[in-house]
């Protein structure tokens, strides 16, 4: 019950913690403790603190249950004050239960913050028992300032720490350095001055926004028999002129936020050199939080609004601040204030980030609303012009207000952007003389004042150009495009009437074979019947017949010569209509 209480508290404060800022995130936050190793005596107090890396990424809320090894620790304090947490206000406050082993909290900001090492509470300990001791965070959650409450945390990192007996003597928290073994050379002056490495912080001029423990390098002459090293804030300190030993590179445990300077000064056979100094810069903290002021408010007629910032960085000092509007390219300036280039009516998002030498940064947003001027009215558009011609365009608007009129193509490229002329009365026209090229436009009409106001643009026809006419029929113009056209269509239909009669005669010509055929078949049939007729008169010879079958003869003679006329005739007129 207890989790989903948390669970719904949670939800609840990523709302509110959401509405501060908005910024596009990644999960690559990592939560962890500092130190996160070491070894205590019993009886001694631990500080730990927890804190993110935020990898750059914007965060304003985050919650955690810590577990830690009640039979090992128990908590003395839960410090949360301004110097020890980022957060600024509480949903529910840090608090502690050494009977079960738990520290809890859910804190937030109102602005959005960034940076490898940002303090979200310091817990106080005491090395109550001897053994090893964990401190695991869980049930944890750091809140992008992005609008939506994405949760950032991608890792969690544990500490561990081995309490002993107090009559131990801890071991360091750095080993010692490696001794050389050698004979160092004899000559006749004293050292050089070293020359320092550190490669963690490789630019003693920057700053750095990370601790941790360091090695610092140097190159060792043959001479030098003894190195001295000191760790202070002084720039030009002078390390005792006690030896060390010999060696090359030592640790050094991770300084705190601030200026230190690392001194090395090496000895010979003649004495101590001069040292030489390495300045480490840490600031792991953001800025302070700020807010973003609008001389003329929040809801402006004004297209270019002023805008006003200003915070403070107490180790590092603010090194410039990045403004951001929509989704235009970020203004880096080193002003505390600024106005805003021409914006167009309706609201925008404004982000201001401060940023300090060593990377932290803290940020703020606000909407401004342009209030917008009002719309004009387009009477009368050329909806359709050949090419080379030109557009006329006329409405009305507010007197005293100007037009711009824009032309965009099809592919959202803009054509053509001009002022158009406007009488006392609010009256505009204006007659586009440039050159456009064959196809389709949009047009908008927008009200513009001397500041450089604008109203939402105006709804219009498009406008279409085509090519020039070849010919023309009265109201009728055809370009080349359009008789090309034309001309395939009457190619299309002509071939089409002639693939149709060319159809249409085949099957006529084989309706005429086919009858024909038939006709030829019967007069055949006719005619052979007669010579049939007429051989098997043949066959019983002239001689024996009578009166009667000559006559017959004669007969089936005269009717075969007039089959075979027909014949030759209509063979003759049906080939014809066949042809």
């Amino acid at each position: 019950m207890f989790h989903i209480m948390r669970i719904k508290k949670l939800f609840i404060f990523i709302a509110a913690a959401a509405f501060f800022t908005s910024v596009s995130a990644a999960h690559a936050a990592t939560l962890f403790f500092s130190p996160k190793t070491g070894e205590f005596q019993v009886g001694q107090e631990v500080a730990v603190e927890l804190k993110v890396n935020s990898a750059g990424q914007s965060f304003n809320a985050a919650q955690a249950t810590l577990s830690f090894s009640k039979e090992v620790l128990e908590v003395k304090a839960v410090d949360y004050s301004p110097g020890a947490s980022i957060f600024n206000f509480w949903l529910e406050q840090p608090r502690f239960s050494n009977q079960d082993g738990t520290v809890l909290f859910i804190g937030g900001t109102t602005n959005g913050v960034s940076g490898s090492s940002i303090p979200l509470l310091k817990v106080v300990f005491t090395v109550k028992g001897a053994g090893e001791a964990v401190i695991t965070p869980g049930d944890a959650a750091i809140t992008a300032s992005d609008g939506s409450g994405t949760n950032l945390l991608s890792s969690m990192e544990i500490a561990t720490f081995t309490a002993v007996p107090s009559v131990v003597t801890p071991r360091p928290a750095v080993p010692e350095p490696v001794q050389v073994q050698r004979v160092s050379e004899v000559v006749g002056r004293l050292p050089a001055e070293p020359v320092l490495t550190v490669p963690l912080y490789p630019d003693p001029e920057n700053w750095y926004g990370f601790t941790a423990d360091f090695l610092a390098q140097w190159r060792l002459p043959p001479d030098i028999s003894g190195v001295s090293t000191a760790m202070n804030e002084a720039p030009r300190f002078t390390p005792e002129a006690r030896s060390e030993g010999l060696f090359e590179s030592k640790m050094f445990g991770g300084v705190g936020n601030g200026i230190r300077y690392l001194h090395v000064r090496f000895r010979n056979n003649i004495g101590w050199g001069p040292a030489a100094h390495y300045r480490l810069a840490i600031d792991t903290l953001p800025p302070l939080p700020f807010k973003i002021n609008v001389a003329q408010g929040l809801k402006t007629g004004d297209p270019s609004p002023h805008i006003s910032f200003a915070t403070s960085d107490s180790i590092s000092g603010i090194k410039h601040y990045v403004i951001r509007i929509d989704n235009r390219d970020e203004t880096v300036t080193e002003e505390r204030e600024m106005t805003l280039p021409l914006l167009g009516p309706g609201p925008h998002r404004v982000v201001v980030r401060a940023v300090d030498r060593a990377g932290n940064f803290t940020e703020d947003s606000i909407d401004i609303d342009i209030v917008p001027l009002p719309t004009p009215t387009v009477g009368f558009v050329t909806q359709s012009v050949s090419l080379g011609e030109f557009v006329f365009a006329a409405g009305k608007t507010e007197p005293g207000l100007g037009v711009r009129m824009t032309l965009v193509d099809d592919k959202s490229q803009e054509a053509f952007s001009g002022e158009a002329t406007v009488d006392a009365a609010g009256n505009w026209e204006i007659l586009v003389k440039n050159p456009l090229s064959i196809g389709r436009y949009n047009l908008f009409v927008t009200a513009v004042d001397a500041r450089g106001a604008l109203s939402y643009p105006a709804e219009a026809s498009a406008v279409r150009v085509r090519a020039n006419p070849v010919i023309s029929f009265g109201p009728l113009d055809l370009g080349w495009f359009e008789i090309v056209i034309l001309l395939l269509l009457l190619a299309a239909a002509g071939s089409g009437i002639a693939g149709w009669w060319y159809v249409r005669e085949q099957s006529m010509r084989s309706m005429y074979r086919t009858v024909a055929m038939r006709d030829i078949n019967k007069l055949n049939a006719m005619l052979a019947e007669h010579l049939g007729a007429l051989e098997g008169m043949r066959s019983r010879g002239l001689a024996n017949m009578d009166e009667q079958a000559r006559a017959e003869f004669a007969h089936h003679v005269e009717s075969a010569r007039a089959v075979s006329e027909k014949i030759e005739k209509y063979m003759g007129q049906e080939l014809d209509r066949i042809r």
